[in-house]
């Protein structure tokens, strides 16, 4: 369901904001599910580790049906914008929630291969996102992109309902509400800045300048709450270790190259090849071939041999390669040579997230096993969150400037022309022509600011250690503390 609706979209942004509104209000339809989903993962993965896992993905499934329904049934933008930040808060419950349970009841050693199994589900569904989404929006209605989602959820609550209730942790009421509510300020200035910096305002006007003191001050007030609660939302012990710290900063800079590719790429299908919305989705298929490749070997290769540094480097360095190519692209460059271009990026990102996730659980101690998970979850959909913004702010702004160099003197509003094919078609050929090639050019900037994430990425995973895998399920480490404690007491 979530990895499904966090692609869906993307072949739908035409249709939806021609019936709603312009292209600039449309990258908060990306931005509002992904910031929604970035502040809430913690929250999720924390009350797991307090109040249990079960009902609280249960409560996520309902959470994502309600952000559907207000989404399905909205008759403007900000309505759309509003049904889809509620689903980003039920898909912060169910990717973290999902990773945390297989973490409980897996060992580190048998995690790999069913993490893999995840990420190829993922895989799969950023496969059928924009297939889907194209799909409906050339024969139905964009609004079914949404609609969609209700009957699965029914199934999930079906399924959750018949399997038997995951061990309860034991209770640690108190509830970090000081230390979220400052992560959830923080998290939300940094998106304004990326979203609204250079485009609306400019980088060093007043208002950029309001949110960073914002953003600045609410993180350093929320470490220090962190350091001084009991049971802090974000356990700073966490960030002792050096794995934790690089592997989560591997995360934020892996989201941000995923997003940004996911999001992009289609656009470049049609509107540099004028394609479809059914075409652009199946034309994307090859990224994801190549995510679930190495997503499924990648976890394979680490119940077999329990090593895992090796991978996301591997896989770092030939997302780096993609996003090179990627960047190449122009009017010139033929569907196939695009799709394979797009194969190697997802060869290169498919097995790296799992894989940090691992080795993040593997070290992690069995109480804390929620929130270590959903801050990993939290640090994906944080880059995921920058990044889209970021690069939607950087396609603006070079459209509009190459818009007048190749377009001089020719009358048409940049949003209007990107939520109405058929416009583009009835110019006159040498203002199409430019127009395209400035897209194309835009595009290829927007990839290309994505090789410095990437790099950084490998610079995060190569400083990674490597620890051996554990044999011994979480649930039995618990349950045997506990037999322990109990003897104890009666002793």
């Amino acid at each position: 369901m979530a990895g499904v609706e966090g692609t869906i979209v993307t072949t739908a942004q035409r249709a939806i904001s021609a019936d709603l509104g312009g292209l600039r209000q449309m990258s908060w339809i990306f931005t509002g599910y992904l910031l929604a989903q970035a502040a809430s993962t913690p929250l999720w993965g924390k009350a797991s580790d307090i109040f249990g896992r079960r009902r609280l993905f249960q409560l996520s499934i309902v959470v994502f049906m309600i952000g559907s329904v207000v989404a399905g049934l909205a008759v403007n933008m900000p309505m759309l914008i509003l049904g889809r930040t509620i689903q980003g808060i039920g898909a912060g419950g169910l990717f973290s929630l999902s990773m945390a349970i297989l973490g409980d009841i897996l060992s580190p050693r048998e995690r790999g291969s069913y993490i893999g199994y995840m990420g190829g589900a993922y895989a799969t569904a950023t496969v059928i996102g924009p297939l889907v989404g194209g799909l409906f929006v050339d024969y139905i209605s964009w609004r079914w992109i949404f609609f969609f989602m209700l009957p699965f959820g029914a199934l999930a609550l079906a399924i959750t309902n018949l399997v038997p209730e995951l061990p309860r942790p034991e209770s640690r009421p108190y509830i970090d509400v000081a230390g979220a509510g400052l992560l959830v300020i923080w998290v939300t200035a940094l998106v304004f800045i990326t979203r609204f910096g250079g485009t609306d305002y400019a980088w060093l006007s007043p208002q950029i300048a309001a949110l960073a003191a914002i953003a600045l001050v609410a993180f350093v007030l929320f470490v220090r709450v962190e350091l001084r609660a009991p049971e802090a939302l974000v356990p700073p012990r966490l960030f002792h270790d050096r794995l934790f710290v690089m592997g989560y900063a591997a995360q934020v800079l892996m989201g941000v190259v995923l997003v940004g590719v996911s999001i992009m790429a289609p656009l470049w299908l049609q509107f540099v090849k004028g394609i479809g919305a059914t075409n652009s989705g199946l034309q994307t298929i090859p990224l994801t071939l190549g995510m679930m490749a190495t997503s499924v070997g990648a976890g394979r290769y680490i119940s077999k041999t329990g090593r895992y540094r090796r991978i996301p480097m591997m896989g770092m360095a030939t997302t780096t390669l993609g996003l090179v190519l990627l960047s190449t692209m122009d009017v010139g460059t033929s569907r196939p040579l695009a799709s394979a271009y797009m194969f190697v990026f997802g060869l290169g990102i498919g097995g790296s997230m799992q894989t940090v996730l691992v080795a993040i659980q593997n070290r992690v101690t069995p109480r804390d096993m929620g929130i270590a998970t959903s801050v990993n979850g939290f640090s994906r959909s944080l880059g995921q969150t920058v990044g889209s913004a970021l690069f939607s702010a950087v396609l603006l702004a070079r459209l509009d400037a190459l818009l007048l160099t190749n377009v001089p003197g020719a009358r048409f509003d940049a949003d209007s022309l990107q939520s109405d094919p058929a416009a583009l078609a009835s110019m006159e050929p040498a203002v199409r022509d430019g127009i395209i090639e400035s897209f194309a050019g835009a595009l290829g900037d927007v990839f290309l600011v994505g090789v410095p994430f990437a790099l950084l990425a490998l610079l995060a995973v190569w400083r990674l250690p490597e620890h051996p895998l554990r044999e011994e399920r979480a649930v039995d480490v618990t349950a045997r503390g506990r037999a322990d404690s109990a003897m104890e007491a009666v002793a």
